[in-house]
């Protein structure tokens, strides 16, 4: 496994687009590494994919090129254990709401003395204990990539506090789930939405955080990264539907 390097493209300022994978099968995650995505989201939170699966679509992404992050189901501490045990570069954790959570996720995805994930050298990550332990300590340490979502109103109150916890990296927008807390069920245009994300972008890019967000499209991405979004993906089964969905409707057209 090559040494995960999305952390330190972010650090250096570069724009990173990817794409979330909601069906847990690996060839997804090597034709996006393929088609030239930075990253995949793996996700166990919606659809079927579980711990297991997400080794697959690790290995997988790194077959193809790029590299896989575990969207777990919570920031219990061994669904991030066992993303980070897998070899993701990192993990999202959904519906931070508080300070407090967004501590408990960076907690667990850092080694002592910084965080409380425990230690194995015989996973995954350390290469089944190929690598020498003192080197993979240090690479956990400097590579590991954290992103919480902010995705309710609660969340958006308390984003400052969110953005100000040392061990998180990225703050990423879940705007549908956003729209639907703030009472404008899958209308992430509506302008209290648009504002809630402008206070999230804000509060991250103050304390010197990344902000990212979902984007579907190129107009959606540009004007995402015009207010300083540096991470975006897009939803994969979106990707594979529409594209399915346009052909079909493109041969039954030839029929009149």
């Amino acid at each position: 496994m090559a040494h995960h390097r999305l952390k330190a493209r972010l650090n250096a300022g570069e724009t990173l687009f990817g794409v979330f994978l909601g069906i847990p099968a690996p060839p997804m995650a090597e034709i996006a590494g393929w088609a030239g995505f930075d990253f995949v989201f793996a996700d166990t939170e919606h659809g079927p994919g579980h711990s297991e699966s997400a080794v697959g679509m690790v290995r997988a992404a790194e077959a193809g090129g790029t590299e896989a992050l575990v969207r777990v189901t919570s920031s219990e501490r061994t669904q991030i254990l066992r993303a980070l045990d897998a070899g993701a570069s990192g993990v999202l954790v959904p519906q931070v709401n508080s300070k407090e959570e967004a501590e408990r996720a960076g907690a667990a995805a850092h080694y002592p003395p910084d965080g409380i994930r425990g230690i194995a050298f015989s996973i995954r990550a350390a290469r089944y204990g190929l690598w020498k332990p003192a080197e993979y300590l240090a690479a956990a340490k400097e590579e590991t990539l954290v992103c919480v979502q902010v995705e309710s109103g609660q969340a958006v109150e308390r984003v400052a506090e969110i953005a100000s916890v040392p061990l998180i990296d990225v703050l990423f927008v879940g705007p549908t789930d956003l729209s639907m807390n703030l009472g404008h069920p899958g209308d992430p245009t509506h302008p209290e939405v648009e504002e809630a994300i402008d206070r999230i972008f804000e509060a991250t890019l103050a304390s010197g955080k990344v902000p990212a967000i979902l984007a579907n499209d190129v107009p959606t991405a540009e004007k995402w990264m015009g207010k300083g979004a540096r991470m975006l993906a897009a939803n994969g089964t979106g990707i594979l539907s529409k594209g399915m969905a346009d052909l079909q409707s493109g041969f039954r057209s030839l029929t009149g």
